[in-house]
């Protein structure tokens, strides 16, 4: 028997297992993502410009591919799930409402749940999503299409610390789960 051989019932045996785990856990990102061409997608958000870290090009977290591959950006909303970012949503509503919050930056906003949930109660914000990973940003692109808010979002590839942004660009700068990410 060949190696290759071998590999396949593994490979689709990984596939199965993750889709169950979608399918449990994250049911509403089977939905958003069900028949996305990732790679296709990723080639409008994609700067030929950009260069990516060591740290942000090794496996991580489980994923192979590090930061650059459709499952990372699938199972970031398992992340959210799992670390409980929703419970917080709820101060930063809040904070943002106080604040009269009209253009919101999210810095490394992966597939930007948090980010969109708060533009949907802020019906005057406009919304910039900023990533290195061109996946993330066609995740946070379809969901800000799913939640109805492609009119008010602007996506940009881009390193948080060389956002490229106008200087006092922002009312409320969100930073979920980045520093976290970082060496």
């Amino acid at each position: 028997m060949s190696t290759e051989h071998s590999l396949r019932p593994q490979a689709a045996w990984l596939q199965n297992v993750k889709r169950q785990i979608g399918k449990f856990l994250v049911p509403a990102a089977l939905e958003v993502y069900a028949d996305l061409d990732w790679e296709n997608e990723v080639k409008a958000f994609q700067s030929s410009a950009s260069e990516y870290p060591t740290y942000y090009v090794v496996p991580h977290h489980g994923v192979a591919a590090g930061y650059l591959s459709p499952w990372q950006a699938f199972s970031w909303e398992l992340i959210e799930n799992i670390f409980g970012i929703r419970r917080v949503r709820p101060s930063l509503l809040q904070m943002a409402q106080t604040t009269n919050a009209r253009r919101i930056v999210d810095l490394g906003c992966g597939t930007a749940l948090t980010s969109i949930a708060l533009t949907q109660h802020l019906p005057e914000a406009q919304l910039t999503l900023l990533d290195l990973s061109p996946y993330q940003l066609v995740a946070a692109h379809c969901q800000a299409q799913y939640a109805g808010l492609a009119g008010r979002t602007y996506m940009k590839q881009a390193r948080a610390e060389e956002t490229g942004l106008a200087s006092e660009s922002a009312d409320l700068v969100l930073a979920t789960l980045l520093f976290h990410e970082l060496p």
